[in-house]
């Protein structure tokens, strides 16, 4: 199953100086993922007025995690891509992403 971090305390990544980051570990092994996107992806508009959503993220993900990193980003690109259309966005949309490779890859 997927760990996510959303419900760790506080901010993971920040740009206020009074954010308290605190350090946290997550053994990993190849294969592994991690996903980070901006709040402009969770919160991108549609013609409707709904909101894209971490649940609808979360679903995404849980589809799609068997795919390579590469992938798994086409992949919400495109679903991001549906939902919006041709609405303008107000925020930055930015993603991260990094998945662990086995040693010689």
């Amino acid at each position: 199953d997927p760990f996510t971090l959303s419900e760790a305390p506080g901010m993971i990544l920040g740009i206020l100086e009074d954010i308290e980051i605190r350090p946290a570990v997550q053994p990993m092994q190849p294969g592994d993922k991690i996903l980070m996107v901006t709040d402009g992806i969770v919160e991108a508009w549609n013609n409707s007025g709904q909101m894209y959503g971490e649940k609808r993220l979360d679903s995404l993900i849980r589809q799609y995690r068997s795919l390579p990193v590469a992938g798994l980003l086409r992949e919400l690109q495109a679903d991001l891509n549906r939902f919006t259309g041709e609405t303008k966005q107000d925020d930055d949309q930015t993603i991260l992403a990094f998945e662990v490779l086995s040693p010689g890859d």
